[in-house]
């Protein structure tokens, strides 16, 4: 009594309890409101789930999974649940039952042990549950599908297909793809009724079937070509947007592999242009359009269907929202590429995208417009990038602008580019922006590409370049704050390598020594050094008295500590050859020779026999990696042996640059005279040591304190000089405004605008016209023997996995299909190859001429010349013996057949006669003989004349066939092969599922004719095509006889 007291107790207790229990609605209460201690409380919330799993009520468990998938959603663990994840999927109550197979979408993966747990859950809710509970197994299992669990539901997943109830039939089309993809065996057993799918009755079912074959397509869409009638009938009747973009996406994908298929879809995809209202459907269309003319073959071009795309894309690219904006400017991309005239209509809407506020939509117009230009619009378009690179504050965008004027102008080898000197002065332009900017290497390096390679511009080039260098000391400043130091380097390369072109070497000399190197780094003042050098050797040949010569020697002498050992080394042969030539100056003095013609220029001139010279030509960007190797070199091996007493120190990982930068930095904080007066500092020696000790002796100790450096000012007015400005240290360079053509004034109306046109456009083409007529070096040097890099292919491999052959499938069921459609019946052959159209073949079928209870006879025409009379014993236990026609004796075995061949003859009536014996076990041998008699018909006397499917449509479109006459015919044949085996001794031209084109020509008259050829439920429908009335009367006589 006590203890059953005790029992109701404790459910009593336990009821109560539950009411306190917290809902899914408190738990997402609590966790807001538990801030900055959410963590406790969730992880306190997750063992009262744990407590309340271990209820044995459905409700609970179920109340528990919901709290727990919202906070798996929040990124906690579940997959310890899995188990009562099942036991909530197996409840009787729908809700709970639906509860648990979305949690078990959430949580579940291949990894998941349960999983064998649930095929037999499963497998009773999608076959014996209700719509609505098949449908949340068949929902869920999409999710966590397996390869073990598509094995074993396969069979289940077919049947459902067929099911009564639509919903189910739909949920179970769509799962059909995630059973392909983790089990591609079930492809070969669901793809026939995948296929019945797509003409079923209810439209969501269609709508299923129609995604899951886009997305196999997309995989392999050559083999589903064969159901491109069905696709072409759903698109003509069905008024579902969405199954309307999926089947235009189909259709984009099969184009590729059968080209002609696009010139079928083109009326529908332009009524569908004309008049839908669906943007995204609008899209699709234009997409697909742009596919099928980009594959279509040469010379079939529609300039008005083109038209009409790029029309409906404006609008797109007007439409307030940005998505639709984005892929208007993206199909334009594509149209651009075959039809540049047609888009260039459109350029003024274009250049207005530069100036969204989207920055997706501004770099697709920028990627447009630098695609956009010609030879006459490269300058006007450069300019208007120009003035957005001004007004932009973006600093990615406006780097993004710049690197598309730079790729736009240098496209094809400066193929559009007719006047180099605006192209130079584009580049100095760029370099005046304020803002700091990224692509200062890029512009440094087109610079000197275009000096390099055209030979014309190198005097101007040198010109502008000369006063950079000449000002060096101003703009270097500039340069450092906008991120263009790297001209700099440039104009250095190209003063010192065209020297020649440089109006004052010594002058030019002199403001390279004197400069301040405070704002260049050391790699950049090393090439500044260099190419003073060159400057000077140039300049040598004016010198005229000591003086200077002892100048320059005070000049090299204050480098000979500088921190950068290549400087130092150019600096100690400078000094070294000027105090040689200083000395043979003085015996000049002493000993005057006649006509002033001494050898001690030879001398002078070592340092200019010192420096490479000759023509700098554009050199390969992999002449490097192609030089080979000489042979018993090792790069890895030590040139010298390393004595015992070094010892070896652990290597550091810095930054060379940088303690380069750093050093040079300290060495003119030391120098307070700075790099302009001779240095008298002691503390040039420490350096000498250690570069006699380590090569690396530019490594700072960590003790020594670096200079603080100012903040930079933002202004440039504070940087340089009070009566000194942006405009006056810059001076003529850039400036590329000066070569476009001047705005004229818009005529009035009158008889006066076409002339006023024609001097504008005259206008217009002056500045290109007296641009340099140049010869641009493309040859780049590589060294000898090099050879081309292979080009490296990426193999796709995503399509192996569905990679499943289902074409003869697909094929197979094609005769049970009403193909009663005239639009599938006009659809060429898929199955052939789509690049050309395809040869035609000569029909040589089989003619039922003669039948008795023994044997079957044929006739088969093989060529022009001959025939064979095929003859077939129809049992299956008795052999026929001395077969006999035309004195040939064969024998006949059992189910066997014979021919014998024979030559034709010009009778009309083909008669003939067999003698044969039967065999018998039972009964004697007996002997029996068979007459024939068969009409030969004008298509066994043709010629060899034939056309292939796109000359037989350029036939009929030239109306060269004047008679045309269409007769239907009720006949027992039951397919178009048995149909086509009457006409042997024609041309088969084209053969689709239900109907083909067939052509010859008559050897009596040498006219030719075609027929179209039509076959559905016992009907033949003919359209006979001919020349003339005699023949379309001759060849309607011999098609009565076959088909009748």
């Amino acid at each position: 009594m006590d203890v059953a007291m005790k029992k109701v107790g404790s459910k009593m207790k336990t009821g109560i309890d539950r009411i306190f229990d917290k809902t899914l609605q408190d738990l997402v209460r609590g966790v807001r409101n538990a801030k900055g201690h959410e963590r406790e409380y969730i992880l306190e919330a997750v063992e009262e789930i744990r407590e309340e799993l271990k209820n044995p009520k459905s409700d609970v468990k179920s109340v528990a999974i919901s709290k727990l998938c919202f906070l798996h959603m929040l990124g906690y663990e579940m997959g310890w649940a899995s188990f009562n994840i099942i036991e909530v999927m197996s409840s009787t109550k729908l809700t709970e039952k639906r509860l648990g197979y979305w949690a078990a979408s959430q949580s579940f993966n291949e990894n998941t042990d349960v999983l064998m747990l649930s095929t037999n859950l499963i497998k009773k809710d999608i076959l014996k549950g209700s719509e609505f509970e098949a449908s949340a197994a068949l929902g869920g299992l999409s999710c966590f599908m397996t390869p073990d669990l598509a094995r074993d539901l396969t069979d289940d997943v077919l049947s459902l297909m067929s099911s009564t109830r639509p919903h189910v039939r739909k949920r179970a089309t769509l799962i059909t793809y995630k059973l392909f993809y983790h089990y591609p065996e079930a492809m070969r057993a669901v793809m026939p009724r995948l296929k019945e799918k797509l003409e079923d009755k209810d439209p969501g079912v269609q709508s299923a079937a129609v995604n899951v074959i886009c997305e196999l397509a997309r995989k392999n869409p050559k083999q589903y070509l064969l159901l491109s009638p069905i696709f072409m009938r759903l698109m003509t009747k069905s008024t579902n947007n969405w199954v309307l973009i999926k089947i235009i996406k189909l259709f984009g994908c099969l184009i590729p592999h059968e080209p002609r298929l696009g010139k079928k879809i083109e009326e529908n995809l332009k009524t569908l242009i004309n008049n839908t209202s669906a943007m995204s459907l609008l899209y699709e269309c234009i997409n697909t359009l742009i596919q099928a003319k980009t594959f279509a073959p040469a010379g079939n071009d529609n300039e008005a269907l083109i038209q009409l795309c790029v029309d409906k894309l404006r609008i797109l690219i007007e439409d307030n929202d940005q998505n639709l904006k984005y892929l208007g400017l993206l199909s334009m991309t594509r149209i651009l590429e075959s039809h540049p005239k047609i888009v260039s209509q459109h350029k003024d809407i274009i250049l207005d995208c530069l100036d969204d506020k989207d920055e997706s939509i501004r770099l697709r117009a920028l990627d447009l417009i630098s695609k956009m230009v010609t030879k006459s619009t490269i300058m006007d378009i450069t300019a208007k990038l120009l003035d957005y690179v001004r007004k932009t504050d973006n600093a990615i965008y406006r780097d993004e602008l710049v690197s598309k004027m730079i790729d736009m102008c240098s496209q094809q080898g400066f193929a559009f580019i007719k006047n180099f000197e605006w192209y130079l002065n584009v580049l100095l332009d760029l370099t005046k922006i304020e803002s700091k900017v990224s692509y200062g290497p890029k512009i440094a390096t087109q610079l000197l590409e275009i000096t390099v390679r055209v030979r014309t511009l190198r005097e101007y080039s040198v010109a502008q370049m000369s006063h950079i260098v000449q000002n060096l000391g101003a703009i270097s400043v500039i340069f450092g704050r906008n991120g263009c130091i790297d001209v700099i380097r440039s104009a250095a390369v190209i003063c010192g390598e065209f020297v020649e072109f440089v109006s004052d070497p010594k002058n030019l000399f002199l403001a390279v020594m004197n400069a301040e190197f405070g704002h260049l780094s050391v790699n950049i003042a090393a090439v500044m050094f260099q190419n003073a050098l060159k400057i000077l050797s140039h300049g040598l040949k004016d010198i005229e008295n000591d003086a200077l010569i002892t100048d320059y020697i005070a000049l090299f002498d204050k480098f000979l500590a500088f921190p950068n050992i290549e400087i130092q080394e150019r600096a100690s042969l400078a000094v070294q050859t000027l105090k040689s030539a200083s000395t043979n100056f003085l015996l000049r003095s002493i000993h005057e020779l006649h006509d002033g013609n001494v050898d001690f220029f030879v001398t002078l001139f070592q340092l200019y026999s010192l420096i490479p010279r000759g023509e700098l030509k554009p050199v390969g960007p992999k002449a490097q990696k192609k030089v080979p190797l000489p042979n018993g070199l090792d790069l890895e091996v030590l040139i010298f042996e390393q004595s015992d007493d070094e010892e070896e120190e652990p290597e550091e990982e810095v930054e060379p640059e940088d303690d380069i930068d750093d050093a040079f930095n300290d060495y003119y904080a030391e120098n307070n005279d700075g790099p302009g007066k001779a240095s008298t500092s002691d503390k040039k020696l420490p350096l000498g040591k250690m570069r006699l000790n380590d090569i690396n002796y530019l490594k700072l100790d960590d003790s020594s304190q670096k200079s603080e450096k100012p903040e930079p000012e933002t202004d440039y007015q504070t940087i340089l000089s009070p009566e000194s400005d942006v405009n006056t240290v810059f001076g003529g360079i850039g400036g590329s405004e000066k070569y476009l053509p001047k705005k004229t004034k818009k005529p009035k109306k009158g008889k006066k605008v076409k002339k006023s046109k024609k001097k504008t456009t005259e206008k217009v083409s002056d500045p290109e016209d007296e641009g340099h007529v140049v010869e641009i070096m493309m040859d780049e040097e590589m060294p000898e023997g090099a050879e081309d890099t292979p080009v490296e292919s990426d193999e796709d491999d995503d399509a192996k996995r569905l990679n499943i052959d289902v074409s003869d499938l697909l094929r197979s069921t094609r005769k049970t299909e009403n193909a009663g459609s005239s639009d599938e019946d006009d659809l060429p052959s898929f199955t052939k190859s789509p690049s050309e159209p395809a040869e035609p073949t000569l029909i040589t079928g089989l003619l039922p001429i003669a039948d008795n209870v023994d044997v079957s006879v044929y006739l088969k025409f093989c060529d022009r010349n001959s025939l064979e009379l095929i003859v077939h014993n129809k049992h299956k236990s008795r052999d026929i013996s001395d077969l006999e026609y035309l004195s040939d004796k064969r024998d006949l075995p059992r189910s066997a057949e014979v021919a014998f061949p024979f030559s034709r003859t010009d009778d009309i009536v083909y008669k003939g006669k067999l003698l044969y014996t039967i065999s018998s076990k039972s009964k004697s041998s007996k002997e029996k003989k068979l007459r024939f008699e068969h009409i030969i018909t004008p298509f066994f006397n043709l010629t060899s004349w034939k056309v292939n499917d796109d000359e037989l449509v350029d036939l009929i479109h030239e109306k060269f066939f004047e008679i045309t006459v269409e007769q239907q015919y009720q006949t027992e044949l039951n397919s178009l092969e048995e149909c086509l085996y009457r006409f042997s001794g024609c041309y088969l031209v084209q053969s689709a599922q239900n109907g083909a084109s067939i052509c010859g020509q008559l050897v009596s008259n040498e006219e030719k004719f075609v027929m179209l050829i039509k076959i559905n439920s016992g009907l033949v429908n003919v359209s006979l095509k001919t020349q003339s009335s005699n023949t379309s009367t001759t060849l309607q006589a011999a098609i009565n006889s076959i088909l009748k």
